[in-house]
């Protein structure tokens, strides 16, 4: 289930329908399929309560991913994920590698929002009702949460127990927080404006 599934491509392999995940090629550490194949994970991931937010289309050069061009999404906009890829899976040598968030559902991991339910952090600038999003996660039940402005800038960043958040259930991602979570992403893969380095 998506609810238990941390963002990267790895982990989703135990849970993935056989087909799909068969129908994959690995790049630089992360999955992409052809354009067909990549509809259906994009519905998959939808019924496992996940919200594609991004498509990278790639082709693959001496087994690394070449970026050709990207759509980011959220679940308030006209654009989907799914038209992204109806318009690009002609290209020569078109994959899909897709970025994913939890928005719903399961227990509160990274990048789930939370709604801070204290003032006691009021000092590091967090104040009771302060919306942010889980970004890191360490055991005994503790959470570094992120609160940042509508533009994206971070206003507090603290350390909080389980009892002193609670999840916030958006009715859409913000464009900050899932550009974020692309951003991060294409660092994570040596990614620089398109080009691998």
């Amino acid at each position: 289930m998506c609810k238990d599934l941390p963002e990267r491509a790895f982990s989703i392999e135990t849970e993935m329908p056989g087909e799909l995940l068969r129908a994959a090629h690995r790049l630089a550490g992360e999955l992409a399929w052809p354009g067909t194949e990549a509809r259906q994970v994009v519905s998959w991931l939808g019924k496992e309560g996940c919200e594609v937010v991004g498509v990278e289309l790639w082709r693959e050069k001496d087994g690394q991913p070449q970026w050709i061009a990207s759509g980011n999404f959220s679940p308030a906009s006209d654009r989907s994920a799914a038209q992204f890829i109806e318009n690009y899976q002609n290209e020569f040598g078109a994959l899909f590698n897709l970025t994913w968030v939890e928005p719903n559902k399961g227990k509160s991991d990274r990048y789930t929002r939370v709604r801070l339910e204290t003032d006691k952090y009021q000092a590091e600038g967090a104040s009771r009702g302060d919306l942010g999003y889980i970004i890191e996660v360490f055991p005994g039940g503790n959470y570094e949460v992120e609160f940042s402005r509508p533009d994206g800038t971070t206003f507090a960043q603290i350390t909080a127990k389980e009892t002193d958040i609670q999840r916030d259930e958006p009715l859409e991602i913000s464009l900050a927080h899932t550009k974020n979570v692309l951003i991060e992403k294409q660092e994570r893969r040596g990614f620089d404006k398109g080009r691998l380095i």
